[in-house]
């Protein structure tokens, strides 16, 4: 018995009107086909993902293992998911 199945894709997509369209149709026709689709985004603020790393490495070469990994999930917390 299946009870799970998932498709992923991965890509760089700009949104304008007329993809927005585009996408709610075939969402619309899979779903008439019993197949019900998400799309979820995930964004991370590049410049600040930077400077948490960089710290990290410094802190790092200076021994600073607990205040790295706090450095590290400062980065990792920035990481917005819109579903």
């Amino acid at each position: 018995m299946l009870i799970n199945s998932s498709i992923s894709r991965s890509e760089n997509l700009t949104i304008t009107p007329e993809k927005k369209a585009a996408i709610a149709r075939a969402n619309d026709e899979l779903h008439l086909a019993g197949i019900d689709t998400t799309d979820t985004q995930v964004f991370m603020p590049l410049e600040k993902a930077r400077q948490d790393v960089t710290k990290a490495i410094t802190l790092l070469k200076q021994n600073k293992y607990y205040e790295a990994n706090i450095a590290l999930k400062d980065a990792e917390d920035s990481v917005i998911i819109q579903k």
